[in-house]
């Protein structure tokens, strides 16, 4: 006896492959316009009713993973298209996750479903940008050579070699340096910082891709590092015009009577330029001369009358005032 056993629609549809990955290119230039291009995948989107002799047709969408709207299934033949331009920069994140589903059209109860996995490629679109565009800073003037001063920081929104950049300084007065990785500027030449020559510098910064980018002009952006120098005390007194001064006095001039003025100047600034003075003796046997120097302005007063003597030598010290007298100069 034959028994032909017929074939009943109790199975699913299924995928010809349970994940479809594919790999498409960013666009440039972006314009964000619609378009409608076909993805192209390894192996086909392809699904079929497990009932073969009865082989049931099937219509095919997305289930999930196409909430920003980058893509449509073609319910008929399974063709993925994409519906708007992609900057991948732009994206959550440089992949798209879908999940599509296959559904009997005459029986949508029964149905199968399959991922697919988009991946979004970067191009070298983007230029390093500075996360500031201008860096103030103060230093002291006498920092030695190779003290790091500041460090600039670059991102570059590509990936991979695409993402790839060194650091340039311009300085015209060659004090300092940059590192061409890591962005530090250090000194360079410590002479070259004296606050009494210079007050302060003004470089550039280059970020310059080592790959240049479609659409790009030059590939590189540009920072501004203003630096002030601040004042050490780096400088001693000095009287002007010399240090040997010469002054008379009269028979006629009375106690108290101005005999002359020392001047000596610093160029350095607040304390560390502001002057005082003390009248010194030359050894410990030697007597005090009849005279009184004002310590703040330099002024020589007669101090008795009368004079014992003829001639006077006398010794004056001009010191400056620094906030920490260890460095009094």
């Amino acid at each position: 006896m034959l028994v032909t056993v017929l074939d009943s629609d109790d199975l699913h549809p299924i995928f010809s492959s349970s994940v479809y990955s594919t790999q498409i290119t960013e666009f440039h230039p972006f314009t964000n316009k619609a378009i409608r291009q076909p993805v192209d995948f390894p192996q086909r989107i392809r699904a079929y009713d497990q009932d073969l002799s009865i082989n049931a047709s099937v219509e095919y969408d997305i289930v999930s993973g196409n909430e920003l709207g980058f893509f449509e299934l073609d319910s008929r033949n399974g063709t993925l298209f994409l519906l708007r331009e992609v900057d991948r920069e732009a994206l959550p994140a440089p992949v798209f996750e879908l999940q599509i589903r296959a559904r009997q059209t005459d029986n949508p109860t029964k149905f199968g479903l399959s991922k697919v996995h988009v991946d979004v490629l970067d191009i070298n679109d983007n230029q390093p940008q500075f996360e500031a565009a201008v860096y103030n800073i103060s230093i002291m003037e006498n920092l030695p050579n190779h003290f790091s001063i500041v460090q600039v920081h670059a991102m570059d929104a590509d990936t991979g070699e695409n993402a790839e950049f060194i650091y340039k300084l311009d300085d015209a007065s060659h004090a300092f340096a940059i590192n061409s990785k890591t962005g530090w500027l250090t000194v360079r030449d410590q002479a070259k910082l004296d606050r009494e020559r210079v007050t302060s510098f003004s470089l550039t910064v280059f970020a310059e891709e080592r790959t240049r980018g479609v659409g790009q002009d030059k590939g590189t952006s540009n920072c501004t590092i203003s630096i002030v120098l601040l004042d050490s005390n780096d400088n001693s007194p000095t009287f002007q015009p010399s240090n040997l001064y010469k002054f008379q006095i009269t028979t006629e001039s009375e106690v108290g009577a101005v005999v002359g003025k020392v001047t000596a100047t610093d160029p350095d600034l607040i304390g560390n330029g502001e002057i005082t003075y003390e009248l010194q003796k030359q050894n410990s046997t030697t007597e005090e001369a009849p005279f009184q120097l004002d310590e703040r302005n330099g002024y020589i007063f007669l101090l008795e009358r009368p004079l014992p003597k003829s001639q006077y030598v006398l010794l004056v010290g001009a010191y400056d005032m620094p906030l920490n007298p260890s460095e009094r100069r």
